[in-house]
């Protein structure tokens, strides 16, 4: 989220925790949303620190709040910190009666599925060698991708047919709508190889380039003749406004998408934290060591 604008309204919801609170633990299921207003977070994943969190806006814990799965990391308050709490059983109605905050938190996950998967790839050419990394199933469920649950009805007036080998969106171009798949079968190509082939009814197409206003990364073709709910880009936010069961079923396909990613991401990180606390051969090569894990983390372990 990033700016408060968004939350300024929402005060009735501030609490305050202490520091070295724990707000939720590795492999818990979860009993509160949070949104960081001022304060410092920890996050840690198998007892290693791999994160720090400052940044007023951020979200805190929607994952496994959407999809109704176990942490995959703690976090705890490093000083005293204010958050917007929202207890589980509440979340569902929030998001729907505060709509700005769905397509906020819908644009957070977009951004940060884009944001992971640069991670991931930085942080798989350059972790540590001399050790041996194995990158093995998450234990965290991940439950089977469904698609959204949306009133036909209500949006009919937006059902459009494509012919079989049409190209919907094009990589590398701005999506000109965001797309719900009704019926047909579609082919997701990436530098014109197959990367993925999708019929279920429900899944969201440009979804996250429309979010970010940014060029798509990869091409969607037809292939089969396909209706589709056609949303046009620049409608998005009015329509999910008005529509937030949307924005909320938008958000609980990101998460599913983040969630692997992220598991990995945090292993690789705490990986290398434990590397370089077993400490390099000499002084030359852990400060080597240390600049890469600064640079990899966003923050130097020594001074935590």
């Amino acid at each position: 989220m990033g700016n408060l604008s968004d939350t300024d309204k929402l005060k009735s919801l501030y609490m305050e925790f202490r520091e070295n609170t724990t707000l939720m633990k590795q492999g818990d299921m979860p009993k509160a949303f949070y949104i960081l207003v001022k304060g410092s977070l920890l996050v840690y994943r198998n007892n290693t620190l791999v994160s720090v969190i400052k940044t007023g806006g951020e979200y805190i814990g929607e994952i496994s709040i959407l999809l109704n799965t176990p942490h995959s990391a703690t976090v705890k308050t490093e000083t005293t910190s204010t958050l917007i709490s929202i207890e589980i059983s509440k979340v569902e109605s929030f998001l729907t009666h505060a709509p700005e905050i769905a397509i906020s938190l819908a644009r957070r996950l977009a951004e940060r599925l884009v944001s992971l998967n640069k991670e991931l790839t930085l942080l798989a050419s350059n972790v540590n060698k001399s050790e041996v990394y194995s990158e093995k199933k998450s234990a965290t469920y991940v439950p089977k991708q469904q698609g959204s649950i949306f009133n036909l009805e209500k949006l009919k007036s937006l059902i459009v047919e494509y012919p079989e080998n049409f190209a919907i969106i094009e990589q590398d171009n701005h999506p000109r709508a965001l797309y719900i798949l009704v019926y047909g079968e579609i082919e997701i190509l990436k530098d014109e190889k197959v990367i993925a082939i999708e019929s279920n009814p429900g899944y969201y197409l440009g979804d996250v380039s429309v979010l970010r206003h940014a060029p798509a990364n990869a091409t969607v073709k037809t292939k089969k003749s396909s209706r589709f709910i056609e949303i046009p880009a620049e409608k998005v936010d009015v329509f999910l406004n008005h529509s937030p069961e949307i924005a909320i079923s938008i958000s609980k396909g990101l998460a599913q998408r983040i969630l692997l990613i992220n598991d990995s991401i945090l292993d690789m990180k705490a990986l290398e934290v434990n590397t370089y606390q077993k400490k390099a051969p000499s002084p030359e090569t852990q400060e080597a060591v240390k600049k890469r894990l600064v640079d990899l983390l966003g923050f130097d372990p020594d001074a935590m």
